[in-house]
This record gives C-alpha cells, sequence and structure tokens, in this order.
C-alpha cells in the first residue's frame, strides 16, 4: 500500500503551515473562528468538508471543491486590518482575521 504523492504534499503543506491553518468543517465552521497574523504571513485555508464550499473573504466569493485548500499571502497597506469572513455557505459572519504589524 502506497501513500499517493497528493497525499504526501497536502501532509506536508499540513505540517508546513502549523499555525498558520484555518480549517472550514463540515458545518461551515472557521476553526480557529478568530485569529490574529502578522502583515505577510501565508496562510492556508483548508476545506475538510466532503462537499464544495463557497465562502465569501472580504465581499469576494471564492470556491473551494471538497478536501481542497488555497495558500494566501495576507497584506495590507492600512493597518491593523480585520478581514472578514462573511459567509460560508448558509452561514454568516463565520469568522475573521486580524493583521498586524
Amino acid at each position: 500500500i502506497g501513500i499517493s504523492s497528493a497525499s504526501r504534499i497536502y501532509s506536508s503543506l499540513v505540517a508546513q503551515f502549523e499555525g498558520k491553518r484555518i480549517q472550514f468543517d463540515d458545518n461551515c465552521q472557521m476553526i480557529p473562528p478568530s485569529i490574529t497574523y502578522k502583515n505577510g504571513t501565508r496562510i492556508m485555508i483548508d476545506n475538510r468538508a466532503g462537499e464544495s464550499r463557497v465562502i465569501v473573504i472580504d465581499n469576494k466569493q471564492f470556491i473551494f471543491p471538497a478536501y481542497s485548500y488555497k495558500l494566501v499571502t495576507l497584506r495590507s497597506r492600512n493597518l491593523p486590518y480585520t478581514v472578514k469572513i462573511n459567509k460560508c455557505d448558509d452561514l454568516v459572519n463565520v469568522g475573521q482575521i486580524l493583521i498586524q504589524r
């Protein structure tokens, strides 16, 4: 039995982004619901649900297929800045990310 390279890549990313990973579970809950990062931090946004999700971040819509992720660099000219997770499917005001210097 072997591990596919996609699984190895995902496992490697999970380890690499420990403490810098935001997950959305089966109920579209953001884990953790509120977190703070420094400006310029690269994070992993991870859909752990077995279905596609529409997630609205700062009023911009993103589609996350089942068990997919996106790597995002948090940047803002105006600090501190709060990134609002406006919506995950039907849930509103799901969470927030505070960007600081």
